[in-house]
């Protein structure tokens, strides 16, 4: 999708290869806690770490 002067690409994962140590397979779900997560923003040069998490209950 283009979205004023950027591209999002949207998909679903099929498969992922991950150590059973970043696996909760009771839940079915990546352990992000456990691995040194990064993500890229939008400038050229720039990334964030996920170390800085919170919680946020929202109203139902």
């Amino acid at each position: 999708m283009q979205i004023g002067g950027n591209r999002v690409v949207i998909g679903l994962v099929k498969r992922v290869h991950v150590r059973d140590e970043f696996f909760d397979a009771e839940k079915l779900r990546v352990r992000g806690d456990k691995l040194a997560l990064i993500g890229r923003m939008a400038a050229p040069h720039w990334y964030c770490r996920t170390k800085d998490r919170f919680e946020m209950i929202r109203p139902a």
